[in-house]
């Protein structure tokens, strides 16, 4: 087995050029296997090598929220403005009640970032400072726990919950209460010296990943070691100790009753059969993952440092515990991750612009060898299945990959198809767009969000690789379509604090670069 894993991570390491990917795989007795790698010049992790979690942070605090509410200190039904004063959302016009049940669900309708200390802001500022930027936030969504959509700001908002709830600040809170009953007494807020260095990446090419500390911990602020993470989803298999075993067993249950899906702070999925819980995360230049299989009593923590893999991370973690599963009885021997070898000279001439009848644009790059599907500014590398079909294989999607249409058929002359849309290769030009004043690059520098046209419309791409198409609501106002950021406001030509040129995304202020 161990063989087997090496040689999978290794290939990915080296095929996708990721900086250094880290695992531990564990059960309740301890580490099954235990393994860093590195590329070509990269300064290889150790067992003291910190890491960003990113989202993985959300269990956390979810825990530490679940330790006051059995305490009888919060009420999970309560309109947490009891708790948090000021805070005063709307939704079509009236004030809107918001509880801590359907913020730790993503069922509260709340906007995805705080106007301060969001994902796209290296401002230093407080807990406080996010939560007050929210106090007249207008939801996105109705308040009703029927509508999941994901939300940094709500886990801000729990942390400032437990803040009022106990008298102490969130990271003296986890400190004292969450994480020293638990032994990871180094797990901490912010960046430090033994963080392991990340790369973030783009068309441009790979630079290094911010330092800079991440406004909402509660959100995803945490930094810890593989070995940490590994002994926190142990307790969670054996004894919480934070929180009694039939309060984790109602987190890791998805609100609608479905069996996959977001519970109270944990992801639900399924895996050759079992049930997996657990949590993701991506921040500035990594990628993580926690998932445990409660029944079989077994889990894996893996992270890589290189920005928006994920999709790898969670690729690599399913077949290594299909690997244990298999040698152990408890399931199938999964089959090895494919893969595909780079294109042809041949291939390479398909490099071009393509377009379909909507006027929406494509490009083929060759880059390096390889070919890049360049789609509303996103990178896609795709490499031959055989003479006429590509898949998508590269850093941001890849095998199991949730993109709605992985394959890409070639006519051999001059046509591709891609999402049941035909493309028709075209000559280079400008293309003319009502949107021409408002396009152009806008903060932050270090992952910049961008507008672009697409066919005849206009298109919003934030974190650098998540298109959203935009809906007109009338003036400068759209609705954001499907995508991380869906059914947030954009605004244009808003100026911001300092003067300056900018759009608003949600209660994001971001102004223009270029």
């Amino acid at each position: 087995m161990r063989a087997l894993l090496e040689e999978a991570i290794a290939y990915e390491v080296a095929d996708k050029a990721i900086p250094s990917i880290s695992c531990a795989l564990f059960d309740t007795s301890g580490i099954v296997e235990r393994g860093d790698f590195a590329g070509p010049g990269v300064v290889c992790p150790t067992s003291r090598s910190q890491f960003r979690i990113g989202s993985i942070s959300k269990m956390f605090t979810a825990l530490a929220v679940m330790r006051e509410v059995e305490a009888g200190r919060l009420d999970l039904d309560a309109d947490v403005s009891r708790y948090l004063g000021t805070f005063d959302p709307q939704w079509e016009g009236e004030r809107a009640k918001v509880t801590l049940r359907r913020l730790l669900s993503h069922r509260s309708g709340l906007t995805r970032e705080a106007g301060r200390g969001h994902y796209l802001s290296d401002d230093p500022v407080s807990l406080a400072d996010s939560v007050n930027s929210l106090r007249k936030t207008v939801l996105k969504a109705a308040p009703d726990g029927e509508t999941f959509r994901y939300s940094n700001a709500g886990y801000a908002l729990i942390g400032a919950c437990i803040e009022a709830a106990s008298g102490r600040s969130y990271g003296s809170y986890l400190a004292t209460k969450v994480l020293a009953p638990l032994g990871l007494e180094t797990i901490s807020a912010g960046s430090g010296p033994r963080l392991q260095p990340a790369k973030m990446w783009g068309l441009e090419g790979d630079r290094e990943a911010p330092r800079f500390n991440l406004g909402c911990v509660p959100a995803g602020g945490l930094v810890a070691t593989i070995d940490e993470l590994a002994q926190f989803g142990r307790a969670l298999l054996s004894d919480p100790v934070i929180v009694s075993r039939e309060r984790l067993a109602a987190m890791w249950q998805v609100p609608d009753g479905s069996p996959t899906g977001y519970g109270q702070g944990f992801m639900i999925g399924t895996l050759d059969g079992h049930r997996t819980v657990g949590h993701g995360g991506v921040v500035y230049g990594y990628a993580s993952e926690l998932v445990l299989l409660p029944e079989a009593g077994l889990g894996i923590a893996m992270v890589a440092t290189l920005d928006a893999t994920n999709e790898t991370v969670i690729r690599l973690c399913r077949y290594a515990l299909g690997l244990v599963l298999a040698e152990r009885g408890q399931g199938k021997q999964p089959a090895p991750p494919p893969r595909l070898s780079p294109p042809t000279d041949r291939h390479l001439t398909l490099a071009g612009w393509y377009e379909a009848a909507d006027r929406a644009r494509i490009e083929l790059r060759a880059v390096g060898g390889e070919l890049v599907l360049i789609e509303r500014l996103t990178p896609l590398r795709i490499r031959p299945l055989d003479a006429r079909r590509f898949a998508l294989d590269g850093r941001l999607r890849g095998e199991g990959t949730a993109h709605p249409s992985r394959l890409i058929e070639w006519d051999g002359v001059a046509t591709l198809r891609w999402r049941d849309v035909t493309w028709r290769r075209v000559e280079p030009r400008e293309v003319s767009s009502p949107f021409a004043a408002h396009l152009g690059i806008h903060a932050p520098h270090f992952l910049p969000s961008r507008l672009t046209a697409s066919g005849n419309g206009l298109c919003c791409v934030l974190e650098e690789f998540f298109p959203h198409d935009c809906v007109p609501l009338g003036g400068n106002r759209f609705r954001l379509g499907r995508g991380m950021y869906e059914d947030e406001i954009l605004e244009l030509s808003v100026t911001s604090a300092a003067g300056k040129d900018a759009i608003r995304v949600g209660d994001m202020v971001l102004e223009r670069l270029s």
